[in-house]
């Protein structure tokens, strides 16, 4: 539960997609974007229910066989891998544009992606231990930034609404409800190591409402403290963040946001790091995953620094494509998973009944 929240914490920089698309309407996206998190979770659960305590790839290779479910295992490793290094592009970008502008990209992340590897290494249940801490902490600093901005709050900065065509709030909401998403799809990569396996359903349907109710909540702040300039800003949050200052005791509070992103990118990029290397594994059969992580690492840390040109190039991709792109993989093929599933359920009860 707190994995999947303390994951669609971490995608607070990715709700600049939308924001770019609605602006100061980007919250309305998003409150419906929940349909779609929750349609997900549902999804999943078809899948768990089926196969108990085996991870997605496992459960593509029993339903489909050896040839045709590792081909889907190599589609869902394309998947993790490129959520590791976009996900890395966008922590290069943000560092490099307000943290340590004069610092080569590559060096930070090295560092970053280092530690990454590490804690990938030491498997799910370090990693739902940080998520915990990592969520709570979180959490802390969400609600007190936000009591220190009460002040600055316009409510007339949610005006005018719906103001855009209709394609455009499902094209938002489309990708607000699909990126977040990908953090339960992650997770699924866990379940051979869940040993009460009881719980797995109220603890995806709690997680995805904390998390999304999260994500509203700093949506609807930013809003009220930037109103329309929300689609100018690359990372609104941090721009809101920034207006903090309180008797001039309390401000700089960016320095606290930065180091909370960072720590939430962290668990990320670790949990699909551990993702990435568990997919190769079961796809080859290798007996450990252990030796796959710093490759790996080292060939995401590449990706991400040729992947896009700048931030406002990945910006473009994120609004047009990105949820497109995670939709192939996180929905479609899952879908077909399932009616693979009912089918071969259908064939066996009629191969069961008696001839007459």
């Amino acid at each position: 539960m707190f994995s999947i929240a303390a994951y669609y914490g971490g995608t607070s920089l990715l709700s600049a997609f939308s924001t770019a698309v609605l602006g100061h309407e980007a919250w309305l996206a998003a409150a419906f974007a929940i349909f779609i998190n929750l349609f997900h979770v549902w999804l999943y659960m078809l899948l768990i229910k089926n196969f108990p305590g085996k991870n997605i790839i496992e459960i593509s290779i029993e339903v489909f066989g050896n040839f045709i479910g590792r081909i889907f295992g190599v589609l869902y490793f394309v998947l993790f891998f490129s959520y590791g290094f976009l996900n890395i592009n966008v922590l290069s970008g943000f560092i490099t544009e307000n943290v340590l502008p004069y610092t080569p990209p590559a060096a930070v992340l090295a560092l970053f992606i280092a530690v990454c590897c590490y804690a990938a290494k030491k498997g799910p249940e370090v990693l739902l231990k940080y998520a915990e801490v990592f969520f709570m902490v979180s959490l802390g600093a969400i609600l007190f930034n936000s009591i220190l901005l009460l002040k600055d709050v316009k409510l007339t900065n949610f005006l005018p609404m719906f103001s855009y065509p209709v394609k455009e709030y499902v094209k938002a909401a489309h990708t607000q409800g699909v990126i977040p998403s990908s953090g339960t799809f992650l997770l699924l990569m866990y379940l051979p190591n869940v040993k009460d396996g009881k719980n797995i359903k109220k603890a995806l349907i709690k997680g995805t409402l904390i998390g999304w109710a999260i994500m509203v909540f700093i949506m609807l702040r930013d809003v009220a403290i930037l109103g329309a300039a929300m689609k100018v800003f690359g990372n609104p949050t941090f721009e809101t963040i920034k207006m903090i200052n309180v008797a001039k005791i309390f401000t700089r509070m960016e320095i606290l946001y930065a180091v909370i992103l960072i720590m939430m990118f962290f668990f990320q990029i670790s949990t699909i790091m551990y993702c990435n290397s568990v997919a190769i594994a079961e796809v080859f059969t290798l007996k450990s995953y252990e030796m796959l992580t710093c490759p790996l690492g080292v060939l995401i840390l590449c990706f991400s620094l040729i992947s896009f040109e700048s931030s406002a190039q990945h910006a473009i991709w994120g609004e047009n494509y990105a949820a497109m792109f995670s939709t192939f993989f996180d929905t479609v093929l899952p879908i077909i998973t399932i009616i693979a599933i009912f089918i071969k359920k259908i064939v066996k009860k009629r191969s069961a009944l008696p001839r007459s």
